[in-house]
């Protein structure tokens, strides 16, 4: 599963740098296609102008389209960083005990969470679960902290988000899954399946207000027992044939129907 998690997010950086290959396309070929189609106006009837440009009036819109996103990126890529910051400053502000790069926050609901390098267990966890459940927690955030997963979080959604919301939405939780489902397995390497799904169960309980805790849980105990889960990918495989194809079809395509460029 750590290798599933990793090819995801490789997928993703993939996917991510293709867009904007496909930006960089169609910047450089924007002035020839003003050109062409300044051009041919005034050389044809308007219904046939239209007709032999549908493709270089969907590749401007397109290029608008992406700057657009790209900016949206930048914006988010700012904003997501900024707002890890002051999470992580919040975070050490309520630390009451450290253990070099573990840190115990003084809240009543259970959490735990990686955040730059350093894990974060909130007392409430402390208090509601028992040894074995502490140990099966602690070897997950481990795994999450030796695959890099709280900087890979944070990458993810800023690359993801020159994506529609609805494609943005089903990546994110397809890495973020597998991602969680790659710590289980770290943490069962050193624990029971028990332990673990009771402190996994005990959490999602106490934090029912949170939408995603249930979402991904009925895959995780899933996997906890042995269960193997066929992550659907369908999202990426249409991602990359979407850019892929739009790539082509701006290399084969680059000149107007008409031929008069």
């Amino acid at each position: 599963m750590r290798t599933e998690s990793n090819l995801l997010f490789i997928f993703i950086t993939g996917i991510f740098f293709m867009v904007v290959f496909l930006l960089g396309i169609l910047a450089l070929n924007l002035p020839f296609w003003i050109g062409d189609l300044k051009s041919c106006y005034r050389m044809m009837d308007p219904s046939d102008f239209v007709l032999n440009h549908i493709h270089i009036f969907f590749y401007i819109l397109l290029t608008l389209l992406l700057f657009g996103m790209v900016l949206r990126m930048l914006f988010t890529g700012f904003r997501e960083l900024y707002g890890a910051v002051l999470r992580y400053r919040y975070m050490d502000r309520v630390t009451i005990k450290r253990f070099r790069n573990i840190s115990v926050i003084d809240t009543d609901r259970p959490v735990s969470f990686n955040l730059f390098g350093r894990i974060f267990i909130s007392t409430g966890l402390l208090k509601g679960l028992n040894r074995k459940e502490k140990k099966a927690v602690f070897l997950h955030e481990v795994g999450h902290l030796k695959n890099f997963d709280s900087f890979k979080y944070i990458l993810v959604g800023i690359f993801l988000s020159v994506f529609p919301d609805f494609y943005r939405k089903k990546l994110q939780f397809l890495f973020i899954l597998s991602s969680e489902i790659n710590a289980d397995h770290f943490s069962l390497k050193a624990t029971d399946r028990k332990s673990l799904s009771t402190a996994l169960l005990k959490i999602i309980e106490e934090n029912s207000p949170y939408p995603a805790w249930g979402n991904m849980a009925e895959a995780r105990l899933r996997a906890i027992i042995g269960e193997k889960i066929n992550l659907r990918k369908n999202p990426v495989y249409h991602g990359y044939m979407a850019v892929i194809s739009l790539i082509l079809a701006v290399i084969v395509l680059r000149t107007c129907f008409c031929g008069v460029m």
